[in-house]
């Protein structure tokens, strides 16, 4: 390398530490400064020329390390620079390296005059002196390295700033970055609405991220105006605010500030279209009802069928055009000034109607919608209070009839009637001709020896009443109330005829056949009362007489089904009879079909009078098969284990249905949450409805062609189509979603098909269980058919109900699957509590006195619009709704099924039990208890507040005490089983200590034995333990536990004689395994269950005392365990 290639190089070495100091002293200066500027401005929070002045402070600092350090040594140091430096750094070279660049190279002679050899010689040298020294060294990269080092710590402190300080880092952001719109706090402000209208509240909610900040200020103005308002805003917390900006009548601007952030500039609109402000309705009633026309304000006008409302709707200013939507009608509108006018007559059913039209500006009058309720003038309503059910007397006995009947608008006539297989006779009459009245009472008395009644006549008395309307023909009548003649002879004992042959099964068979026809006809006298009521009421539901015809249907096919069940050897006049019978109910279906009701009515008696006679054949062939019945005892108890054992599989039965039905209810509920989430909600209008009267149910929710306009007019047109298109995503939503529930409903519906087949065979199955499934199929079937035709609120009210009957079912079929006496009772009582919670009252209203009387029904007011003004006297403010008034009185029908189940059973040591149930249900009217309180229902439907409040208390005491008593019999029963096991404990016991000790011959029995067994003599001669062993057995056996069951059978056959060793009977000894494999575990298992009665039932809460009812019990199990340790 020559001397000029040295000198290069060293400049290019100087460059680059200028550069490296340059940008090492700028990055120290700049760091230093941001972290300065960052750091304040996270503290402070600087304002936007703060952060601007920090901007220009870090470009001038850095331009000014470039320019001074860089740029400007870069361009004075030159070659000569160099070369100066390099002679200072290296006083060796003296001027050589300067004289040898001056001379320049050998080939340059002619130009410079000095020698070639000079020359050479000279950069030889100058070479040779270079060589040995390093002109690197003279450049200060030291400086450069300590500049970098002091950097480091620096690099670091900014970068765990950056890391850990959110606010450091948005603060940079800030600094280096200062025209951008960053903020420590970030304002996000929305308002409720786009546009409002005059005396709208408009709602403006602000967002805050970021530092948090404990105020904010909302500033608004008239839009175009360049004044801005301010107030402050109401803090939930420290993110989330909230104000509101009432009384504006013009469109105004709006934005929110928060510490140092602030939102965008929002507008809201204002606009004022036509709005009703006052609704008034006149409503003329008819003549013959004797009320008085009367003006309301309400949204809901209620009058009854024939009356004439006159509409008047004020407005906040005057319409171009309007009409009268009401229902699919549009009525003719007169238009004056601010107040339209219009006139209708009320038909039956509601009606919803509204107010249609546009102002001058073409602003359209917003849709609130009304409802007229058309009330129809019913027939009176009848009931037989005296007797309350089905009469059995004698053909001479008495029978008291007590009718009441009740009209909205007054009665005219009112009367009792017997009926002798169709056979009419008139008991009582009595006329309403100059006064009003609106409920009357009639008493008749009815001595059945003047009258041609016998046991095979079909007897029944009804009442009936007339109103004052214009159809005099038409009647109320009440229901039938049965009057069943009873034999005075005693019935005769007749042997079978040699040809028939009489077993247990067809026995069997017969007496599930004649329950089968208890049930027909218990329903076939239901439909000859509903087809009688028709007939004189003139019913034209065409809706209620086909569901009747179905019903008739139903009830040929079940008779045919009993026909087909009868044995071969059955009475020829019996299937005859029901043969009879169910062409007499096809019959009378077809005729309901064809709204005959008069010749139905007639084909239906006669079926009621075929099926009795039907019955009576039965019922003489099983009471005579009866009679002749003479088994064994060994074949009697097989036969008892056998029924056992089919009824623990009946059980089963009933808890697998159980279970399917609680799944169907559980995929009924997600089925109708989804259709509820795909339906859409309706939308808000800009004025909440007010709440509806309690006469009236809201309002439906209008459809599509409820808003379409008049079809000539093209702005109704274009208003109409931008409707259907708005609705055109929801709509095809709701299409999708039907689209795929409908196949899940329709597999549901199968699966309860399947279900409702395997509850109609489950012998352990009740009627009721049966009718409720059937209901709970058909509701499921209902909701699949509005999936299918994707009627979506329908098939949510459907959905909803399926689920509800399910679970009823499912709670249901476990309380009959049920086989512990205890459980049940358990099940009871609490069905009972919660009946009585549903009918306790809920509001002040109805804490009224138990001896207040119901206030009268003042003259020309109907009791149908009582409830339409309040009370001053106290009417009830708040009741229970209808569908907890069902839901008590299915309690009460459930109640009553699962205790006739419990008081059917023939099981040791319920005889005390189902005395006890007797009488509860007696004392507690439970089989009149469901009728009582739909009754109350009733009473309160037809504006009878007070006696329904006084009905509806009484049935809950009813199921207080009901409770109470199922309480007291449950403790009972308790009781019992623990006395029971204490004594079969007790003695296996001893015995299992007489085994192990080589005892033969029992002794004197232990203390526990004696205050378990208590015997009823005081000897103490004992039984031989063979014998007392073979009891022990039979006791475990009839414990009604498999366990133990198992264990009394191996224990019956180890001390059988075939098990015994010796020679004679007073030398046999018993199997040494008796006491390891059969006491033992007889000991545990028996020890384990009074363990748990006593921890379930006696001692719930440890830190009580025992109850004074089992001190005695519980101190005597512990003595003995105490007594059998210290032996």
């Amino acid at each position: 390398m020559n001397v000029a290639e040295k000198v290069a190089a060293f400049r290019r070495n100087k460059r680059r530490f200028f550069a490296w100091h340059a940008g090492v002293l700028l990055t120290l200066c700049c760091l230093a400064l941001l972290c300065l500027t960052g750091g304040a401005d996270a503290l402070m929070a600087f304002p936007a020329w703060a952060r601007w002045l920090a901007f220009l402070a870090l470009v001038v600092v850095g331009v000014g390390i470039v320019t001074r350090l860089w740029v400007l040594p870069c361009l004075r140091f030159d070659g000569r620079a160099a070369v100066r430096e390099m002679e200072q750094g290296n006083p060796e070279l003296g001027q050589m390296v300067r004289t040898s660049l001056q001379v320049g190279a050998a080939a340059d002679f002619d130009r410079t005059g000095f020698s070639p050899a000079l020359v050479q010689a000279l950069h030889e040298q100058v070479g040779g002196r270079l060589a040995k020294v390093r002109p690197e060294r003279l450049i200060p990269w030291r400086r450069v390295r300590r500049l970098g080092m002091a950097c480091i710590p620096l690099v670091l402190a900014v970068l765990c700033a950056v890391i850990l300080w959110a606010d450091f880092r948005l603060a940079a952001r800030r600094v280096l970055l200062p025209a951008a719109q960053l903020y420590f706090t970030c304002v996000t402000a929305t308002s409720d609405v786009t546009q409002f209208e005059r005396g709208d509240t408009v709602g403006v909610d602000a967002t805050l991220t970021g530092r948090s900040v404990r105020k904010a200020t909302l500033h608004l103005r008239e839009q175009g105006s360049g004044t801005w308002e301010t107030a402050e805003m109401t803090g939930s917390d420290a993110t989330h605010f909230s104000g509101a900006i009432t009384g504006r009548e013009n469109s105004f601007e709006f934005f929110v500030t928060a510490g140092d952030g602030r939102s965008r500039i929002k507008t809201v609109r204002f606009v004022d279209p036509p709005v009703v402000r006052l609704v008034q309705a006149r409503v003329n009633y008819p003549a013959y009802t004797g009320i008085a026309a009367q003006v309301t304000e309400n949204r809901d006008v209620v009058a009854v069928e024939g009356s004439t409302v006159e509409f008047r709707f004020e407005l906040n200013h005057a319409l171009r055009r309007g009409r009268l939507r009401l229902g699919d009608d549009n009525i003719p509108v007169e238009l004056s000034g601010a107040a339209a006018l219009a006139t209708w007559r009320v038909v039956s059913g509601d009606r919803e109607f509204y107010l249609d039209g546009a102002d001058a500006d073409g602003l359209l009058l917003g849709k609130l919608a009304y409802t007229v309720r058309g009330l129809e003038d019913r027939v009176p309503r009848v009931e037989i209070i005296e007797p309350p059910e089905d009469v059995e007397t004698t053909r001479n006995g008495v029978v008291l009839v007590r009718v009441r009947a009740r009209d909205d608008f007054g009665l005219a006539q009112i009367g009792v009637v017997l009926r002798v297989d169709g056979t009419e006779f008139q008991l009582g009459d009595r006329r309403f001709d100059g006064e009003l009245t609106f409920s009357a009472e009639q008493t008749v008395t009815l001595r059945l020896e003047g009258y041609p009644v016998s046991e095979t006549t079909v007897n029944q008395v009804y009442a009936y009443a007339r109103d004052r309307g214009p159809d005099t023909a038409r009647r109320g009548v009440s229901e039938f109330r049965n009057i069943f003649i009873r034999s005075s002879k005693p019935p005769a004992r007749s042997a079978p005829t040699g040809e028939v042959k009489v077993d247990e099964e067809m026995v069997r068979k017969q007496l599930e056949n004649l329950r089968k026809l208890d049930e027909v006809i218990k329903e076939q006298r239901r439909a000859v009362s509903t087809a009688f009521r028709m007939q004189a009421e003139k019913a034209r539901d065409p809706a209620a007489t086909k569901a009747e015809a179905q019903r008739e249907a139903e009830l040929s096919k079940r008779v045919e089904d009993v026909r087909e069940d009868l044995p071969e050897l059955a009475a020829a006049e019996a299937k005859t009879a029901l043969t009879r019978a169910a062409e007499q109910m096809q019959s009378a279906s077809e005729d309901l079909q064809s709204q005959k009701v008069t010749p139905a009515l007639k084909n239906e008696e006669a079926a009621l009078a075929s099926t009795l006679e039907a019955q009576r054949e039965l019922q003489r062939q099983v009471n005579a098969a009866a009679q002749q019945q003479q088994q064994q005892e060994q074949q009697q108890s097989a036969q008892a284990e056998a029924k056992n054992a089919k009824s623990a599989a009946r059980q089963e039965d009933l808890d697998a249905l159980a279970k399917e039905a609680a799944r169907l209810a559980q995929e009924e509920q997600q089925i109708g949450s989804e259709v509820a989430a795909a339906s859409p909600q309706p939308p808000r209008r800009g004025q909440d409805a007010p709440a509806a009267t309690p006469q009236a149910p809201p309002a439906a929710a209008p459809s599509l062609s409820q808003n379409l306009e008049d079809p000539e007019d093209p702005d109704s047109l274009a208003k109409t189509d931008k409707t259907s298109d708005s609705r055109l995503p929801e709509a095809a939503a709701e299409r999708a979603a039907a689209q795929a529930l409908t196949p899940r409903q329709e597999q549901a519906v199968s699966d309860a098909a399947e279900l409702q087949k395997g509850v109609d065979a489950a012998a352990a199955a009740t009627p009721l269980a049966r009718s409720r499934m059937q209901d709970a199929a058909k509701a499921m079937q209902d909701a699949a058919s509005d999936l299918a035709a994707q009627r979506m609120p329908e098939a949510s009210g459907a959905l909803d109900a399926a689920e509800q009957k399910l679970a009823q079912v499912a709670e249901h079929l476990r309380g009959l699957a049920e086989s512990s006496p205890v459980a049940v009772l358990e099940q009871a009582r609490a069905q009972a509590e919660r009946a009585a919670s549903e009918l306790q009252p809920q509001g002040k209203g109805e804490e009224m006195a138990s001896g207040s009387a119901p206030s009268p029904v003042p003259a020309g007011e109907p009791s149908g619009q009582k409830g339409s003004k309040p009370s001053p006297s106290g009417t009830p403010s708040e009741v229970r709704s209808p569908p907890s008034m069902e839901r008590a009185a299915q309690g009460a029908e459930t109640i009553a099924d699962w205790l006739d189940r419990l008081q059917s059973r023939s099981d040791k040591g319920l005889e005390a039990l189902q005395n006890h149930l007797a009488k509860a249900r007696a004392e507690t009217g439970l089989e009149q208890l469901p009728a009582d309180v739909r009754s109350s229902q009733s009473l309160r439907g037809e504006g009878q507040t007070e006696q329904a409040v006084l009905a509806q208390k009484s049935a809950a005491e009813r199921f207080e005490r009901l409770a109470t008593a199922l309480d007291k019999a449950k403790q009972r029963l308790v009781q019992g089983q623990v006395e029971r096991l204490a004594a079969a404990e007790a003695e296996a016991r001893q015995l299992k200590q007489q085994l192990d000790s080589g005892q033969q011959q029992a002794a004197v029995k232990s203390p526990a034995s004696k205050a378990a067994a208590a015997p009823a003599s005081g000897q103490g001669a004992q039984k031989e333990t063979t014998a007392r062993l073979q009891d022990l057995a039979e006791e475990l056996k009839d414990l009604n536990d498999a366990e133990l069951a198992q264990l009394g059978n191996r224990l019956m056959e180890q001390v059988g004689p075939q098990n015994q060793r010796g020679k004679s009977a007073a030398g046999k000894v018993i199997p040494k395994e008796v006491s390891t494999k059969t006491l033992t575990p007889a000991v545990q298992r028996l020890q384990t269950m009074i363990d748990e009665i006593v921890q379930r039932e006696m001692l719930l809460n440890r830190d009580e005392r025992v109850p004074d009812k089992y001190t005695r019990l519980v101190d005597s199990y512990f003595k003995a365990l105490s007594d059998d340790i210290r032996e």
